[in-house]
């Protein structure tokens, strides 16, 4: 987020939930840090991703999001055989 970019308040896509009350400033943090180890605790919270099987057989794969990253980017991947990867599954 970018509050001082001015953007269109009427656009959902333009909020998220704010960590403290910073009417008028941003209260995004920035990565600090020099390793995937320490990227993985700032990005998720330092909160452990869960796999859980359903009942029904299903996987349910549930991450914490650091919400107040705006420096980074997420995409989940998922794969069949573990050689090839698709974005779009």
């Amino acid at each position: 987020m970018q509050p001082f970019s001015l953007p269109n308040h009427d656009t959902v896509l333009n909020w998220r939930a704010s960590g403290a009350s910073t009417t008028g400033s941003s209260n995004s943090t920035i990565f600090s840090g020099t390793t995937s180890a320490e990227l993985l605790t700032y990005a998720t919270n330092d909160i452990s991703p869960t796999i859980t099987k359903l009942s029904d057989g299903r996987v349910e794969f549930t991450v914490t999001i650091n919400q107040l990253a705006d420096d980074l980017i997420g995409e989940l991947q998922l794969s069949n055989n573990l050689l090839q990867w698709d974005l779009n599954s």
